[in-house]
């Protein structure tokens, strides 16, 4: 039986889940490069405002070539080295260790890619990872001034990150679920009408992932397996697809959406292939889901951190044990900043 999960999500600096922070006095941002990508990235950024946040095409959002998975104050110190969505499960369905947990934290549990199913509607795959990447949008590329934007990419020209955008603007893929606001309501994507990404975002990020082994070829024969489940804690497959978007507003700092970035992960419970660990869907299903947003923050300097949380607001968060950072204070010259997360819309079913 197929189950469907959203959650949202805030990151923040310091505010409510959204990232969010806030911004130290007299902060000037500087244009500084970060790590690579290519063309059809692995791995891309959200970067429109105040805060930048790294994320995979597997949808683990782990540190970028050499630094951390989020900066904030954008181009200064380090938020949270690495983070992800974490689930735990009790399932029946065939195979007799339960519970299990997915997902993913330093390390992947979890392939780029979406669960094929066939005729039937019985599960017989998942799509080839090399098949696809980070999609990211804006909806200003075609005037925007881009130097900034690909200065996060060493080797990469304003051309490159055009050119990127572009395609995901006219090949957006809201047949598998990315978002998008359709100007003409009539429920079909068409790049020339309606806008890709969340509505109302200045900038967006979705990717699709999945913990089915069998890899299918457009004819559903099985071509390959990739058993990522295990890299996370150890489990079996569970048979789950993940969807994650992330959105931002390209605001001040001294207006709080200029530093949050929002985050919303879909989780389906597909099921796998039959008899793949004994698998029989006959009998499938989750008792208990519990999921969660995992972190291991970093706040500039890692040595001198204190987390804690609020269950009130629902926010937990990293700051500084002392006013004094060597990153922040030491290379930047400003104080250090708070950050954390904020459950905006609990899972709906």
């Amino acid at each position: 039986m197929k189950r469907l999960i959203s959650i949202l999500i805030a990151v923040i600096i310091l505010t409510p889940i959204a990232i969010i922070g806030n911004i130290p006095v007299g902060f000037v941002p500087k244009e500084e490069s970060s790590p690579s990508r290519e063309l059809m990235p692995d791995q891309s950024v959200i970067n429109i405002n105040n805060m930048s946040y790294w994320i995979r095409k597997s949808s683990a959002a782990t540190w970028e070539n050499g630094g951390s998975q989020s900066y904030y104050p954008i181009n200064t110190g380090g938020l949270m080295f690495a983070d992800g969505i974490l689930w735990g499960v009790k399932v029946s369905d065939g195979n007799t260790q339960s519970p299990r947990v997915g997902g993913t934290t330093h390390n992947s549990g979890l392939k780029a890619g979406r669960v094929v199913y066939d005729s039937e509607g019985r599960v017989i795959g998942s799509t080839h990872p090399d098949g696809h990447h980070v999609w990211r949008v804006r909806g200003d590329y075609l005037t925007a001034d881009l130097t900034f934007d690909a200065n996060f990419f060493s080797g990469s020209s304003n051309d490159d990150v055009y050119e990127q955008y572009e395609y995901d603007w006219n090949n957006w893929p809201a047949e598998l679920g990315a978002p998008y606001d359709d100007v003409d309501g009539n429920g079909t994507y068409d790049p020339n009408v309606d806008i890709p990404g969340y509505p109302g975002a200045d900038q967006t990020l979705w990717v699709v992932a999945n913990d089915v082994p069998q890899i299918v070829d457009e004819s559903g024969n099985i071509i390959d397996e990739q058993n990522t489940a295990p890299n996370t804690y150890g489990s079996d497959p569970i048979g789950m697809e993940l969807q994650v978007t992330l959105w931002a507003y390209n605001n001040l700092p001294d207006n709080p959406l200029g530093n949050v970035i929002f985050k919303e992960v879909s989780i389906q419970y597909t099921g796998l292939p039959p008899g793949y660990n004994g698998f029989d869907p006959s009998i499938s299903h989750l008792d208990t889901v519990y999921i969660t947003q995992w972190s291991d923050p970093d706040l500039g300097y890692a040595g001198d951190d204190y987390v804690g949380c609020d269950v009130d607001m629902s926010l937990g968060y990293v700051y500084n044990s002392s006013e004094y950072d060597g990153v922040f204070n030491g290379q930047y010259g400003i104080p250090v900043p708070a950050g954390g997360y904020d459950f905006f819309q609990g899972p709906e079913v």
